[in-house]
């Protein structure tokens, strides 16, 4: 009798830990941002935000190398690393050796079948033989086993099997264990730094309201972060921009306690019909006398500002605007 097929369960944790060593591999050399390969096509790892700088001048013989690597264990031993540590081989179900290069190269292929609503992966939960649609087209089938046969004529330690295995499969966990490492981040930090001059807003009082004597200022931002993986800290692209929206007055806004309100609201297209929509507020309580109030606007909040639109900030005390101000998407955007 011959080895007891794998489980599902194993299996899917195979392919988990051979994505993770290959997105870690592609980050190393990429960078955040950069899809990963994959052996099981559609899954697969996007290897992170994108960092600053280009991609080494290695990288792509390095995703190159472990995905060719990849691709010849399992061809030649029948395991992966990730199906190693997994305990699961895929062998020929005729002769139960390994299912060989050209097959092994097929499967990716095949697995598109497999990845049509999942249903192909999820086919060995129910197969008589746990088999997916690349198992049945190949005529492979994945067995229970840390010590898979190599190809016939090719296995390095003929005399000694078990001691062999052993040191084959700690190697894997250890590749494994890295490409966990280095596929996600352990840790990210990040600071909002403003980008050139301040832009003074031209402040307007609506008819009938007492000036407060307010001043605003829209000054331009983006955000600067940075991940660890593993031991490895990388400065990523910064996001942005975004805006900080600034108000200050000297006069009183009321004679006690008042219910202040800053709010940004952006056109995206120089036309006098054309409303505003309002994309960002904060509430604030100020007492009788000089204040100020900021209000940070992310970058989601002015996708798709043009220098032909405007962005126009107002103070709002209890419900009524006290000042409004308008500035041109083109000085906010440097254009």
């Amino acid at each position: 009798m011959g080895p007891a097929l794998a489980g599902w369960w194993r299996r899917a944790v195979a392919v988990l830990l051979d994505d993770l060593i290959l997105a870690a591999v592609t980050w190393a050399g990429y960078g955040g941002g950069s899809p990963a390969p994959t052996l099981h096509p559609p899954l697969g790892f996007a290897a992170g935000a994108p960092r600053v700088g280009d991609p080494a001048p290695w990288a792509a013989a390095a995703v190159g190398t472990a995905l060719l690597a990849l691709v010849l264990l399992q061809a030649y031993t029948g395991a992966s690393p990730g199906k190693r540590v997994a305990g699961v081989a895929v062998v020929r179900a005729d002769t139960a050796a390994p299912a060989g290069f050209l097959r092994t190269l097929a499967r990716p292929f095949v697995h598109l079948v497999d990845g049509i609503l999942l249903i192909g992966y999820l086919r060995p939960l129910w197969h008589p033989v746990r088999r997916t649609v690349a198992d049945s087209a190949l005529g492979t089938v994945a067995v229970l086993t840390r010590r898979p046969r190599w190809l016939p004529g090719l296995d390095p330690v003929p005399t000694r099997p078990s001691r062999g295995s052993a040191t084959v499969t700690a190697a894997a966990v250890a590749v494994c264990v890295v490409g966990a490492a280095f596929a996600v981040p352990s840790a990210t930090s990040g600071a909002v730094t403003p980008v050139g001059d301040p832009v003074t807003c031209d402040v307007q009082v609506p008819a009938g309201v007492p000036d407060v004597g307010a001043a605003a200022t829209l000054q331009r931002t983006r955000a600067e972060n940075a991940e660890r993986r593993a031991w490895v800290v990388r400065d990523l692209a910064p996001s942005g921009p975004g805006f900080d929206v600034a108000w200050s007055w000297t006069g009183s806004l009321g004679g006690g306690e008042a219910e202040v309100r800053v709010e940004a609201r952006v056109s995206r297209a120089d036309d006098p019909g054309e409303d505003a929509t309002l994309i960002a507020e904060q509430p604030w309580s100020a007492g009788p006398g000089a204040g100020e109030a900021s209000l940070p606007v992310g970058p989601d909040g002015f996708t798709g500002l043009t220098p032909a639109g405007w962005v126009e900030t107002s103070l709002v005390v209890d419900g009524r605007p006290v000042a409004s101000c308008r500035v041109p998407g083109a000085q906010l955007l440097g254009a």
